[in-house]
């Protein structure tokens, strides 16, 4: 259950209200960098994951699927805690985990842009992110934090198989009304 203060924070961040956005960073920052930088990471991973964590949070907001028992803090620091491990887990492996390749893929679309023409990428895959069924963007936005076949299918009440089954379904559809969109694709398209 949110609290009025955990409600002003998420406002503020959906707002883009600088001050809240910094309080923010400057109340949790320390508890993200203790556990990064005691589990091998350094400076540049905590400003990297902790910026993951905040469009987390963000795009959870935007499309009211963020819930939480606890406090708003306890949920973003989870979230930092669950991309650094994965982050860990990748770095140890020559295969990639599944959610760490579809994170991957997701923003490589935008990795290698110009500002203006990041947003107006951002916003074709938002509108196409918006079209997917709810429990689609739920277990879209549920791999991208981080957590695990096991967890999600915990938090959502499906099997671990149907789990992975329809989380790669949701990203191919994604996937698939994004190369079908022709502004999208010359956005994303290398330069010669």
């Amino acid at each position: 259950m949110k609290s009025q203060r955990d409600n002003q924070i998420i406002e503020g961040i959906i707002s883009g209200d600088s001050f809240i956005i910094n309080s923010f960073y400057q109340e949790n920052l320390s508890f993200a960098s203790r556990y990064i930088k005691a589990h091998y990471g350094n400076e540049e991973d905590v400003r990297d994951i902790f910026q993951d964590a905040m469009i987390i949070i963000y795009r959870k907001s935007i499309l009211n699927l963020l819930h939480f028992n606890g406090s708003l803090e306890a949920y973003f620091f989870g979230i930092c805690k669950n991309l650094w491990r994965n982050r860990l887990r990748k770095k140890n492996k020559v295969i990639y985990d599944n959610v760490l390749l579809e994170y991957k893929i997701d923003e490589a679309y935008f990795s290698d842009q110009p500002n203006i023409e990041k947003d107006l990428s951002r916003k074709i895959y938002d509108k196409y992110f918006l079209k997917l069924s709810e429990s689609k963007r739920e277990l879209i936005l549920l791999s991208l934090e981080g957590k695990s076949s096991k967890e999600i299918s915990k938090i959502t009440g499906y099997t671990q198989g149907y789990v992975r089954k329809k989380k790669h379904k949701s990203k191919n559809e994604l996937q698939v009304s994004l190369q079908k969109d022709p502004v999208f694709l010359e956005l994303t398209a290398p330069l010669i």
